[in-house]
C-alpha cells in the first residue's frame, strides 16, 4: 500500500505521505474480535487466586505476629513477677527511710498514721503498675 501511495505521489508531483493518515484508511488496520467473556473469566480466576494467596499470606503474618507478641507478653509477665516479689522489701525500705527522715527532722509520729501512709503509698504505686500492665496486655 505504501508503494502504491508513493507511486501516486510521484505521478501527481505533490503531497506528502503521512503514516497516521495511512493507518486511518479503511481495511489497513483491523481489530481482531475477542471473546470478552473468556477474558473476563480468566481475569476473575486470576484475581480469585491472587486473593486466596493474599489471605493466606496475611494469615501467616498474623501467626508470626501472635508469636512475637506472646513472647513479649511473657517477658513482661516475668518482669512483673520480679517486681511483685520485691515489693515487700521495697515497702520495708520505704518505711524505714520515711521513719529515718522523721527522726532526723525530730518529728514524732503516730505509728498507726505511718502505717496508713505506707498503705496509701503502696496502693498508689499498685494503681500505677496496674495501669502499665493493662496497657501492655
Amino acid at each position: 500500500m505504501i508503494q502504491s501511495l508513493q507511486w501516486i505521489k510521484e505521478q501527481a508531483g505533490e503531497g506528502e505521505i503521512n503514516l497516521a493518515d495511512v493507518l486511518r484508511y479503511p481495511g489497513v488496520v483491523e481489530a481482531q474480535e475477542q471473546d470478552l467473556d473468556a477474558i473476563s473469566q480468566d481475569l476473575l480466576s486470576a484475581f480469585d487466586e491472587l486473593l486466596k494467596e493474599f489471605i493466606a499470606m496475611r494469615g501467616r503474618e498474623g501467626e508470626k505476629l501472635q508469636t512475637i507478641i506472646q513472647q513479649r507478653l511473657d517477658a513482661i509477665g516475668i518482669e512483673t513477677d520480679k517486681v511483685r516479689s520485691q515489693m515487700p522489701a521495697v515497702l520495708q525500705w520505704q518505711r524505714e527511710r520515711l521513719l529515718q527522715r522523721f527522726e532526723e527532722a525530730k518529728i514524732s509520729l503516730d505509728p498507726q498514721r505511718v502505717e496508713q501512709e505506707m498503705v496509701y503509698w503502696h496502693n498508689g504505686w499498685m494503681s500505677q503498675r496496674s495501669l502499665i500492665v493493662c496497657k501492655c496486655t
